[in-house]
């Protein structure tokens, strides 16, 4: 059996308005018989049929029907509203049939057929469809949009677009309609309307304008069917749009979506299952141990989403979110998952491929390549010009593809070698070591095409990173940078730090910082009031961390009554850590106050902020390896900090408590002294 087999509709049918893109198709000439309608979508569509046609019977055609389609993200409801508009759209548009009008072996059921004929025998449609998302990342407004698109429907010539009120814009499409189409009804479909209308309140009064001024204008000769996410937000976010819907015409659809994956572009013959059970009993312990598989992987989850994994899903939507997101102005629409699960499906040679083979995450990378930032796209096929990767090109590019994919959702989950090579896994005999990928990965980085940071693992660097990095190494970094930043460094860590009680009473600490060269004697803490204790932290140039030098002058005024602790080591790893730290936060500071909009600005800032991260973990650890390898001096003796804790604060407690307590005992000391001085008849000390 081939993967071909498993399939209730051939997967090499697009859905309409579903492409890898999703931007989808806009609405086909004729009529949906043998447009490929969704099994998930199909009592959706005859619900917005019927209730479209009695909004129309009982007279609600005025001033303008509205249909609100809401529903969670990737349920279906892009696909629903160009099934609704593709139904309604009559004349061919000019230069012939638009792409995505999908044929299916079958027709449509009887039910809906019917259903499409009562209301197109009321309705001669021009449709338009408007991606918000894309529209909205575009900065364009919807009014003048419409417009365009419109004009480019009905044949008019194409004109740089113009910035018009609402006003202007209406009363354009109107003379355009009267001019060019004077028995057709604007059928306006407008993708995920919330992008533009929740984003502010301008926003929100733009498209409410716009909707109003149209309703008045063109009356029954304009129709809108609207989608929205419906994810949790607040109802009154909103609630000025939504009320212009009629209450009978606003549908929702509850599927999820891997409930509309399982009955769209996944839903599997009733033959195939068994063969798909047999699978799961021969394969399941391998797909937990090399490919994308939870051990709570069942058998009726495998055979839903076979030849995909319900992990590989899952990175597929956060992928898609991701790219929605961060749609580029003027690119590409966001993807539609369900769309993009397709364009895998449809991929060459895979629906001829074995039962048993599945689908590799970096097979969905050439189907997502409209929506991806084209500078990624130009970072992979580096590759193939490089040398210095022959022999091991094709693993290097399946890794750079699913590296481009994984980092999208990195903030989820870092895209680590052992990760990748299980979205690699593709069948019983292209498991991927997890070793292998970490060479590739190496190459990557050798090259200048990949970085790796521990918070978001591998990413890839495209032609922007060289400008970027020279900037970067450009700024200079000197001593007093790296001392005031090991001096908050200190500072951090003791904050919080809890002082051990001296006879009974809480002890303000007080804390001093001293670098040997610029600072001397900074405080780091210092309480209201007298200090029980004085904590000396002495990060010093390697001549002055001698052992005899610090017995002799904690043994001495002024600092015989401090708990001096004195850095032991080669202080250049933490000088090499804190100049790479202090440059990716100057370039963070300096990406930020530019305010960066376009993808690849993004990807260098979200870059350096994960550096940042790993530089400051890293020079923490530098630092306080050094202090544990030094010791505490006070009055003159030694004190070991590795024999005092396992870690920085431990030790630092250990000793502020042996401190406290040889403090009491000098001061009880130098009480009787003076005691036994007074007796004799001698002065106070």
């Amino acid at each position: 059996m081939r993967l071909r087999d498993l399939f209730l509709v051939d997967p090499c049918l697009p859905l309409p308005g579903a492409g890898a893109s999703g931007r989808g198709a806009a609405p086909a000439p004729g009529d949906l018989a043998g447009v490929l309608v969704p099994p998930s979508l199909g009592a959706p569509l005859l619900r917005a049929l019927r209730r479209l046609t009695a909004a129309l019977d009982e007279g609600r055609a005025a001033p303008l029907p509205f249909l609100w389609i809401a529903g969670p993200p990737g349920s279906g409801k892009s696909t629903l509203l160009r099934l609704l508009l593709t139904g309604l759209h009559r004349a061919p548009p000019p230069g012939g049939p638009l792409p995505g009008a999908a044929r299916s072996p079958r027709d449509l059921a009887p039910e809906l057929r019917d259903a499409l004929g009562a209301l197109r025998a009321r309705i001669d449609g021009a449709s338009v469809v408007v991606s918000a998302a894309r529209e909205g990342a575009r900065g364009a407004s919807l009014h003048a949009v419409v417009l365009q698109q419109l004009k480019e429907r009905l044949g008019e010539p194409a004109e740089r677009r113009r910035e018009l009120s609402v006003k202007d814009a209406v009363e354009e499409i109107f003379a355009l309609l009267r001019l060019r189409a004077p028995a057709k009804t604007l059928c306006l479909g407008i993708d995920d309307v919330d992008a533009l209308a929740a984003a502010d309140d301008a926003g929100r009064r733009n498209v409410v304008s716009f909707l109003s001024h149209l309703a008045q204008r063109l009356k029954s000769r304009a129709w809108l069917v609207a989608t929205a996410r419906d994810d949790g937000r607040e109802p009154e976010d909103l609630g000025p749009l939504e009320a212009l819907f009629p209450a009978d015409l606003r549908l929702r659809l509850d599927r999820s979506l891997p409930d509309v994956l399982r009955l769209g572009a996944l839903a599997k013959r009733p033959p195939a299952e068994a063969a798909l059970r047999d699978l799961f009993r021969q394969r399941a312990a391998e797909l937990v141990q090399h490919a994308r598989a939870s051990a709570s992987l069942t058998e009726d989850e495998l055979v839903a989403s076979w030849p995909l994994l319900p992990e590989v899903i899952d990175l597929l939507i956060r992928t898609a979110s991701a790219l929605r997101a961060s749609a580029a102005p003027g690119g590409e629409a966001p993807l539609s998952v369900p769309g993009w699960v397709g364009e895998i499906l449809r991929a060459e040679g895979l629906r001829d491929a074995p039962l048993d083979r599945c689908v590799p995450l970096d097979a969905a990378f050439d189907a997502a390549r409209a929506a991806l930032d084209p500078a990624v796209l130009a970072a992979v096929a580096q590759i193939d010009d490089l040398p210095e990767l022959d022999g091991q090109r094709p693993l290097v590019s399946r890794v750079a593809r699913a590296v481009a994919l994984l980092e999208l959702s990195a903030d989820a989950a870092p895209v680590t070698p052992s990760g990748i090579a299980r979205s690699l896994y593709g069948g019983p005999r292209e498991s991927v070591p997890v070793a292998a990928v970490s060479a590739c990965l190496a190459a990557l980085e050798a090259a200048r095409l990949a970085a790796l940071t521990e918070r978001r693992g591998a990413q890839l660097l495209t032609a922007s990173f060289e400008p970027w990095r020279r900037e970067r190494d450009d700024f200079t970094v000197t001593f007093e940078h790296t001392s005031e930043l090991i001096r908050e460094l200190l500072g951090e860590l003791l904050h919080g730090l809890v002082v051990p009680r001296l006879e009974g009473r809480s002890a303000p600490l007080r804390a001093w910082y001293s670098d040997g060269k610029r600072q001397h004697d900074t405080p780091l803490l210092r309480p209201p009031g007298d200090a029980a204790l004085g904590l000396d932290l002495r990060y010093l140039p390697m001549y002055r961390r001698s052992d005899a030098e610090w017995r002799d002058r904690s043994g001495r005024p002024p600092l015989a009554g401090r708990l001096i602790w004195v850095a032991a080591g080669d202080p250049e790893r933490a000088r090499d850590l804190s100049i790479d730290l202090l440059r990716a936060r100057r370039m963070i500071r300096r990406a930020e106050r530019r305010a960066p909009s376009q993808r690849e600005d993004l990807r260098l800032l979200q870059l350096e902020q994960a550096r940042d991260i790993d530089l400051a973990r890293r020079m923490r650890e530098a630092v306080t390896r050094e202090f544990m390898a030094g010791s505490f001096y006070y009055r003159g003796e030694p004190w070991p900090a590795a024999e005092l804790g396992a870690g920085w604060g431990e030790a630092a407690l250990a000793a502020l408590a042996r401190a406290s307590l040889a403090h009491a005992a000098h001061a009880g000391r130098s009480t009787a002294a003076a005691g036994e001085r007074l007796t004799q008849g001698g002065e106070p000390p």
